[in-house]
């Protein structure tokens, strides 16, 4: 059945849909997501989006305004968290040769409610489709930032050698802003199977537009043999909670009687 054939997309960490005009489409999506942050580049090599994070879950309900074009809106739950890889002293001064630090913190949690539209590009019969998203959702804490540190992370002593002490202290700076605005764009494909089922896998990028909290990064190396602090580093990284997002979702439509 030609019109049992619907692409259903998932907002927000996101889904494919081929729409059928004036049918329902409810789906399920999670996959690997990574933050972005913020920061300058005075002299660390800072790096974002590396890391993966916790995934997303989202359901979501699609109606088909036409074959093609899709509107959707959904419920999720996401948690929040700064991540960053950078360079420290004890690489500059040729101390410790490691390369990167990776620095992570659990900030808040938040409940998220996203609104989509999706264009479906129906291919080899529609048991194929490739699919273009843009959508606007709103990201609410519902857990006071920050929550905790990571136990490993709250010593100050980042790296001791038998002349030097390398130190590092990470300040955080919560805005307790209510609601986020995260713009969300994606391009995906998914597969549609005779019962209704689909499957689907998509790529997207979410900007925020609020800046929830900043990271006041400080560092300095000490020499042991007289106390001596040498080159005191100070930086700020913003976070606006953005993120990437692979995800996999699942999607059935009901088909229209």
């Amino acid at each position: 059945m030609y019109n049992k054939r619907i692409l259903f997309l998932f907002i927000s960490i996101s889904n494919l849909v081929y729409a059928q005009n004036g049918s329902w489409t409810i789906g399920f999506n999670t996959g690997l997501r990574g933050e972005v942050m913020q920061g300058s580049e005075k002299h660390r090599l800072y790096k974002f989006g590396s890391q993966v994070s916790s995934p997303p879950l989202e359901l979501n309900c699609f109606y088909g305004l036409t074959n093609q074009l899709s509107v959707g809106l959904g419920i999720g739950y996401i948690e929040h968290y700064a991540r960053w890889k950078s360079h420290g002293y004890p690489y500059y001064f040729n101390i410790n040769q490691n390369g990167f630090g990776n620095y992570n913190y659990l900030m808040y949690k938040s409940l998220q409610i996203p609104l989509s539209i999706k264009w479906d590009i129906p291919l080899f019969n529609s048991k194929f489709g490739l699919i273009s998203t843009i959508g606007l959702t709103f990201d609410i804490p519902i857990s006071k930032l920050p929550i905790m540190f990571n136990s490993t992370l709250q010593s100050n002593i980042i790296y001791e050698e038998t002349d030097c002490i390398f130190t590092q202290f990470h300040t955080f700076y919560p805005y307790n802003k209510k609601i986020n605005y995260i713009l969300k764009t994606g391009f995906g494909c998914i597969c549609h199977f005779k019962n209704g089922m689909n499957i689907s896998l998509t790529g997207e990028y979410h900007v925020g537009t609020r800046l929830m909290q900043e990271v006041n990064v400080v560092e300095y190396l000490t020499i042991k043999a007289n106390n001596k602090i040498i080159e005191p580093y100070e930086d700020r990284l913003l976070d606006y909670g953005s993120y990437w997002n692979i995800s996999l979702g699942i999607s059935y439509m009901f088909q229209k009687k």
